[in-house]
Order: structure tokens, then sequence, then C-alpha cells
């Protein structure tokens, strides 16, 4: 969640929560129905709330109804109030995956996620990470979580009176800034760079602000970086050097050298052109990048594993010793995802480089992105020939893989995107690109004849390169035009 200036810290007296700071939404017409909503039902409904003070029980009121708990009711340990944790999840529309081994628990709600694992202070909230006052335990068999994390981590609001005894989770609003943008990754507190499936094609588009940032050729045929307004107007040339792998992060604009810049180094530039810096002199010869959650996270020619340091260059530390050939990472949920070529298993790891897991092998996975709980990516299948490539996905854990497109002998998928529940791809043997809605199972549309190369994700719609070299833009309905002008790039 965003940090606006509206920070408060709840101490153990409010009933809810430990020491940790809670970064509240400044959402203040959510704020105060829910105020108005907590006074209402203090003074028109007093043998409800008295009986709850007086008997000890505590109530949870979500959207105006009361929760009702099967295996265990909601405790108040030590100050902070419990709840089960399957029962809270789902209750907020999320869903659960429960990890035995890890005794873990992660719930995922659009693009918002819940990491928590029973007995550890150790949390996992939108990708960041935060320590727990008081951690999920065990009661009476019941997976007991603090309630104020879970729904406030999945975008809801909660206020506690201590002489109800009552907690009140306020809704998710449509239409308020806690909605989640359709958008592939869109991630409201920036920490994500781009979207994962941008950096899998080059990464030569971001968007920021009201600007896209982009690379192009000149009409004197050398590669430059510029930005336009998002209607297309307001061309700006900022750098004349070939770079790709942009990434837009506060007041930085993030990339690497590609052609021309034989070094490959990282570098970040201010929006308006000026500034420009390397990152680390030292790190050359990067062949991936990306950044995520204050870390660059980069593979390079002679430090094959992933690495990462932090936007001043400091901190520098490889975390996976993994030798990558072929590059193929992304980061979703807390973890980052990547394909080890060389033994041909895809892993996963914490973003420090702990808790490496397999979560297949024998089995080369390409062109990974993550996109509301699902890691998506191309393979070849079994049997298959060298060209040919279908998409599979699975759940963030592993489990639930299903092929989504594919199979066909027609079909050979070369670039995709994932955006809002719909798949976007080009079709190897004829170049054009399809759209297919994947939770509907319906079947593949065309989109253009166009021969497209490579396919960028912004927030109300799509970029599209063809191998020309002209761009197209495709709305959120589905409209191709080229209604906003952008110069070619190879």
């Amino acid at each position: 969640m965003e940090n606006t200036g509206l920070s408060m810290e709840h101490y153990r007296s409010d009933g809810l929560s430990g020491d940790i700071q809670i970064r509240q939404n400044p959402i203040i017409f959510r704020i105060l129905v829910t105020s108005i909503f907590a006074l209402l039902i203090v003074f028109l409904c007093p043998s409800l709330t008295k009986a709850s003070a007086s008997n000890g029980n505590i109530n949870v009121l979500l959207n105006g109804k009361i929760l009702l708990f099967k295996d265990q009711s909601p405790v108040n340990i030590q100050g902070t109030v419990f709840v089960p944790m399957r029962g809270i999840f789902e209750a907020l529309g999320a869903k659960v995956t429960w990890n035995e081994k890890e005794r873990s628990v992660t719930g995922t709600l659009q693009n918002k996620s819940v990491y928590l694992r029973l007995d550890s202070r150790e949390a996992i909230i939108n990708g960041d990470s935060v320590r727990l006052a008081d951690p999920p335990v065990l009661l009476n068999t019941t997976t007991m979580v603090p309630i104020r994390i879970v729904s406030e981590g999945l975008g809801a609001e909660v206020l506690w009176s201590g002489e109800n005894q009552t907690v009140f989770i306020s809704p998710i609003i449509p239409g308020s800034d806690s909605k989640v943008e359709p958008t592939a990754d869109k991630d409201e507190n920036t920490a994500y760079g781009n979207a994962t499936s941008n950096t899998q094609q080059l990464g030569l588009v971001v968007e920021k602000d009201g600007w896209i940032y982009y690379v192009s050729v000149s009409e004197q045929g050398k590669f430059e970086l510029g930005r336009m307004r998002t209607d297309g107007t307001g061309y700006q040339k900022l750098l004349e050097k070939g770079v790709c792998s942009l990434n837009a992060v506060d007041d930085w604009l993030l990339f690497k050298g590609c052609v021309g810049d034989r070094s490959d180094h990282i570098y970040k530039m201010r929006y308006d052109g000026t500034e420009l810096t390397e990152v680390d002199k030292n790190t050359v010869f990067v062949r991936w990048m990306y950044y995520y959650n204050g870390w660059i996270y980069y593979v390079s020619a002679d430090k094959n594993g992933i690495n990462r340091m932090r936007m001043d260059g400091t901190s520098n530390e490889e975390i996976s010793a993994d030798f990558l050939i072929n590059v193929s990472s992304t980061i979703g949920d807390g973890w980052i995802y990547y394909t080890d070529s060389l033994n041909k298993k895809l892993k996963k790891m914490r973003l420090d480089g702990s808790d490496a897991q397999t979560i297949f092998e024998d089995r080369i996975a390409l062109a990974l992105v993550v996109d509301q709980g699902w890691v998506y990516f191309s393979e070849q299948p079994a049997g298959g020939s060298l060209i040919e490539r279908v998409v599979t996905r699975m759940r963030l854990d592993g489990t639930e893989e299903e092929r989504i497109v594919g199979g066909d002998e027609l079909i050979s998928v070369n670039n995709f995107t994932v955006q809002n529940g719909v798949i976007y791809y080009v079709n190897l043997y004829d170049m054009c690109l399809y759209k297919r809605n994947i939770e509907d199972d319906s079947a593949a549309t065309m989109v253009t004849n166009k021969q497209i190369k490579r396919i960028y994700t912004i927030t109300d719609g799509l970029y599209l390169q063809s191998y020309e070299g002209d761009w197209y833009f495709i709305d959120k309905d589905g409209n191709i035009s080229f209604s906003r002008p952008v110069r070619s790039v190879q």
C-alpha cells in the first residue's frame, strides 16, 4: 500500500496489532463510511455490543455482516486479534493456498497477496517483507492469523472497538484507489519497475505518470531513448543510445545498455533525460535486469547466477549460483521464478535467495510472466518440433498446472503477454496477433493480420511492434489503431 503521510502506529492497546507500522490508504470516503458504520452499530445495536463485551466474545463485521467462523472463534492473544486463516481469506474473496511442507499460507486477491508462515514473525505483504509482533499460531488444530495484517494487506480498512470487542472491516470500494488496475503486474506501491511480460521482450517500453518511455530508431538510423505523453503528443528525445530493460523507479528511469554499448552497463537517469549515471561501474555485460522493491536483480556474462544490488550500486551480492544460459526469470508474490536451463528445471526462491525450491524438472520454461496469482511460461511440448511452443500456467505454489495456448498443429506461440485475464500471443506460423479470454475458456480470435514482433503492456492497452518497425496501439476494448504515433525500432 502506498505511503502517503497518513501512516499511524497501532499499539497493543488497540486489540488488533503489535508494534509494526501499518500504512493506511488515503481514501477518506472509505474511512468516513467505516467510522460512521461502526458508530451506528454501537448505538443502534446495544444488545449485540454489550453482550460481546460482557462475555468476552469478539465479533467481526465485514461489510456490515457478522462473520461466523466454523471451527474456532476469534481470540485476543496478548493484544492481537486472531481469526481462522481460511475463514478470513475466503470471506475477503481471496484465493487460499496452503503449503504443508512450509506450514505457510498465501492469500491472493487480484494482484495483492499476503504470505504468512505458522509460528514465524516474518510475513510478505504485497512483496514487502514485514515483521509481525505476533506470528500465526495453531489453536485447537486451527491455524489462526492476525486479522489486521490480513485484511489491510488485501486492501480493506480495519477499525477496532475495544469497549465493544468488535472488529469492523470495510469493503474494498470499486473504483477507489485500492482497486487493482487491469494491467499485468501493475502494483500500486510501485514495487515493480515494469510489467513482467515487458521485460521478457527486451523491455523497450515502460509507462510512468502519463508518459510512455520507449526505444526507437531516429531518421538518421540511430537508436534513441525518448518519451511521449500517453495521448501520443509531446515527443522528446532523452538519450541517443541503444538501451533496453526499461524500468520506472521512483524518480529514476532505470535501464541497461544494449545495441552499441558493448559493456552493457546498468544506468539510471532522471525522467527529463538529466543525470545519466552508471549504477555500478564494475557490473558489466548484463544479460538480464529487472527492478523489484528496492533491488536491481540481474544476470551478467561474468556472473551467470542471479545477483542483486541497491539503486545506488551498494550491497551487490550473488543470491543464486545456478548457471543461467537462456535467461528466463520473473518476480511475483515475494518469489523469484527462474529457469535453470543447464539442468532443465523451473525453480523459485525468496527475494534474498533463500528457500530455493524446484517446481519441476526435465522441462525448460521460457518467457516467464506473473499475473494475478499465476505464473505463465512458454515451452516446447513433449514430442513437439523444435519450433513448436505452447503456453502453460500454474499457481505460484506450482499447483493447478494447465495448458492455455497451443497443442494444435497450426499454433506455435512466439511472444505473449497476459492482461486482465486475457492472453495475447503471436502465432509463429503466420506472425499474427491473437487473443483469448482465459477464464471463460473461449476460443482464440485474431486481433490483427499484421506481422507482430513484440507486445508491450501499459495501463490502458497494449503497444505492438511489427516486423516492419511500425507501432500499433490496442485499447482495452480491443480496438487497434495508429492513434498514438511511435517511431520505429528494430
